[in-house]
This record gives C-alpha cells, structure tokens and sequence, in this order.
C-alpha cells in the first residue's frame, strides 16, 4: 500500500479555501442556470461572471508550489497553473483517490521535449 504524505499546515489552509471556492462557484454556476432558464439574463451573466472569475482566482491557487520534474533529462521547472489545468483537464484535479493527478503533459524548457512530467511539491 502507499504511503500517503501529511499535509502542511500551509496545504491544509490552501485546500480549504480550495473548497470553499470550488462550493462558491458551484452555487454560482447554478443560480446563473436558474436566471438563464428563467430568462433573467441580467441575473445569469452576474453569476456566470461571477463563476468565471472565481475560477480565475482558483486555478494558480491549486497548483501554486508545485514543482515538474522532466522524464528526458531530469530537469525541474515550474509550469504556468493554466496550462497545467488544461492539460489534464477536470479530471487531473479531481481524482477518484483523493489526490489530483501525478503527472501532466509539459513541454520541457530545457530540453524542449513534450512528456508526462512527474509533479513534486516545493
């Protein structure tokens, strides 16, 4: 079984805050469903704007301090938060053991090379 690594009292803050904003544009993107539906559309583009700039806001958040490391020649880099999200996707920040993902498709600034780069933490 592997052995799973405690959080930092610095992790832990940033991960509730993480979910309460995951919670606060949920609820966003919801009421801008209702508005929508209702043909309010001064309420639906508030919140839909709402929820978009909130998502803004929680992407670096996520994934500040990670570091990559490349497969091809060992180099470690930081990568930009958006370019992370869009390339694993919903499904690299949310997996189904509790962890995001482990690895994302990055081009290596050292040697130019596109992999699966290994994710470490700062």
């Amino acid at each position: 079984m592997a052995k799973k690594r405690k959080l930092s009292k610095k992790e832990k803050i940033k991960l509730y805050i993480s979910i309460v904003l995951i919670v606060l544009i949920g609820i966003c993107f919801g009421l801008s469903v209702m508005y929508g539906v209702s043909q309010d559309w001064i309420g639906f583009a508030i919140y839909l704007s709402v929820a978009i700039i909130m998502n803004i806001v929680e992407i670096p958040l996520c994934y500040h301090g990670t570091i990559y490391e490349c497969p091809q020649c060992g180099h470690k880099f930081k990568a930009n938060s958006y370019k992370v999200f869009f390339t694993n996707g919903i499904w690299g920040f949310f997996n189904f053991d509790g962890y995001g993902s482990k690895y994302a498709k990055l081009k290596c600034p050292k040697c130019e090379k596109k992999d699966w780069c290994k994710k470490h933490y700062d």
